[in-house]
């Protein structure tokens, strides 16, 4: 597990595509980096610590709702709403959650770390 004052003091990649950090990660010769980078959810650097996982698919719906939460119960972090779904910023099993309003509830799960290549950092997001 990664020292939370690591995470929050970690020096910040100035590449902030997905493409950008394959072509960094190709450079310096990390195949499985670029395999990472190309399989993951969602791949983060936009100078911050944190990444935005994508919405639940059922709170579109009229009546839906959605939420990202890392733990449960209360020791539960809750991620933020944003445009494009929620922004995350501490690594770990992570459940995107959401409801049509009418009984249906569905959870998709992802995996938030932090990835060096080189001198840079990444937060990226794969679902699990």
């Amino acid at each position: 597990m990664i020292n939370i004052n690591e995470w929050d003091s970690a020096e910040q990649a100035t590449v902030s595509t997905r493409d950008a950090a394959i072509a960094v990660a190709k450079s310096l010769g990390k195949d499985e980096a670029v395999t990472v980078f190309e399989s993951a959810a969602a791949v983060g650097v936009q100078g911050e610590l944190s990444v935005v996982l994508p919405p639940n698919r059922l709170e579109s719906l009229s009546k839906g709702r959605g939420w990202a939460r890392l733990g449960k119960y209360d020791d539960a972090t809750w991620g933020v709403k944003c445009e494009g779904g929620y922004r995350v910023n501490r690594p770990g099993a992570w459940v995107v959650g959401g409801d049509d309003g009418f009984g249906r509830k569905r959870e998709d799960s992802y995996k938030v770390a932090r990835v060096k290549i080189g001198d840079l950092f990444w937060i990226v997001a794969q679902k699990s």
